[in-house]
C-alpha cells in the first residue's frame, strides 16, 4: 500500500487559462497552453514542498544538484534505484529524487495527474521543479501553483466525468453523508470522518513523523483494497508523504491507537485512478499507529 498512501507527485486554482509566454533566465520555457501550465504548476508546487520537507537547514544548492540528478536518473530507468546505504548524507534526497522521477515517468503513459487528455512534459516540470527548490516565484506563487492545479483540474474534471465516475462519486457522497450522522463517528472540519476503535497512551505525532502502523484499507462496498494488518506487515513510513486523510488522521492518534477512518475523495486521490481505486473514491481504513519512530 507504499505505492498508494504516497501523495504521488501532486499537489492541486483559480485560473483556467495558461499564463503565456514565460522566459527564464537559463533557457526559454513558452506556456502556450492549459497543458503546459499544468505541467509548470505541478513542478513548482512539488518543488517548494520537496523543499520545504526535506531542505530545511542543508546546503540548497548542493542538495538540489542531487535531487535533480536522481530524479532524472529515476525517469529514465525502468525501476527504482536501490535505496542507497544510510550512511551516505545525501540517501533520503537520492531516494525522493528517484522516487518522484519514477513516479512522473508512470504519468507518461497514465496522464498528468492521471488524466488520460493531458501530456506530461519532462522538461516544463523539470523547470518548475527547479524554481520551487530554488523559491524562484517569478512567474507563481507556491500558493498560487497550488489553488491553480486545483480549480483548473476540478474543471477540467467536471467537464470529462464519465457516466461510471459519476455514480461511483455519488454513491461515495451518500454513504458519507449517512455514516457522519452515526454517534459512533467523528467528523473534523475537513470533512474527514473517524472512529475511535481503541486508545492508546502514547505520544501524538506530527507532520513531520515517521511512524510505524498496521492497517487494513477498503472500499465503501467492503472491498478490500489493501491488506497490511498482520504483526510482521508493518509499514513505516514519514506523514508527508502519504495522503491528506492520513496525514490528519494519524495526527490524531496517540500512540497505541487503532481507528477507524472514513476518507472523502478530496483527501485521498480526488480525480486520480489509483490501481483498482476509481475516481472520486472515499476510502475507509482501520489502522493501528504502533509507534512513532525516530
Amino acid at each position: 500500500m507504499k505505492k498508494n498512501i504516497k501523495i504521488a507527485i501532486a499537489t492541486l486554482i483559480l485560473a483556467t487559462t495558461c499564463f503565456g509566454q514565460t522566459v527564464t533566465t537559463q533557457n526559454q520555457i513558452l506556456l502556450r497552453t492549459q497543458t503546459d501550465s499544468l505541467n509548470y504548476t505541478l513542478g513548482l508546487a512539488n518543488g517548494d514542498g520537496i523543499k520545504n520537507y526535506y531542505l530545511k537547514d542543508k546546503p540548497l544548492d548542493e542538495f538540489i544538484g542531487v535531487f535533480m540528478k536522481y530524479f532524472d536518473a529515476g525517469f529514465a530507468a525502468n525501476n527504482q534505484f536501490i535505496k542507497p546505504d544510510s550512511t551516505n548524507k545525501y540517501a533520503d534526497i537520492i531516494e525522493l529524487g528517484n522516487k518522484v522521477g519514477n513516479a512522473l515517468k508512470t504519468q507518461v503513459n497514465t496522464g498528468l495527474m492521471g488524466n488520460s487528455g493531458l501530456k506530461v512534459d519532462l522538461q516544463i516540470i523539470r523547470k518548475g521543479i527547479e524554481d520551487g527548490l530554488r523559491s524562484n516565484f517569478n512567474i507563481l506563487s507556491a500558493e498560487g501553483a497550488q489553488k491553480y492545479l486545483q480549480a483548473t483540474m476540478v474543471k477540467i474534471s467536471q467537464q470529462n466525468i464519465s457516466p461510471e465516475d459519476k455514480l461511483n462519486k455519488t454513491a461515495c457522497e451518500e454513504f458519507l453523508a449517512k455514516n457522519k450522522l452515526r454517534k459512533e463517528v467523528i467528523t473534523t472540519k475537513s470533512g474527514l470522518q473517524y472512529e475511535v476503535l481503541k486508545k492508546g497512551k502514547g505520544s501524538m505525532p506530527t507532520e513531520t513523523s515517521s511512524v510505524k502502523v498496521t492497517y487494513i484499507g477498503t472500499k465503501i462496498d467492503g472491498t478490500v483494497i489493501d491488506d497490511r494488518s498482520k504483526p510482521d506487515q508493518v509499514l513505516v513510513f514519514k506523514l508527508s508523504e502519504t495522503i491528506k486523510g492520513w496525514m490528519e488522521a494519524i495526527q490524531l492518534m496517540p500512540a497505541g491507537s487503532k481507528f477507524k477512518i472514513y476518507i472523502p475523495q478530496e483527501l485521498a486521490y480526488g480525480i486520480m485512478k489509483k490501481g483498482e481505486i476509481k475516481p472520486y473514491s472515499a476510502l475507509i481504513f482501520e489502522i493501528e499507529l504502533l509507534s512513532i519512530e525516530k
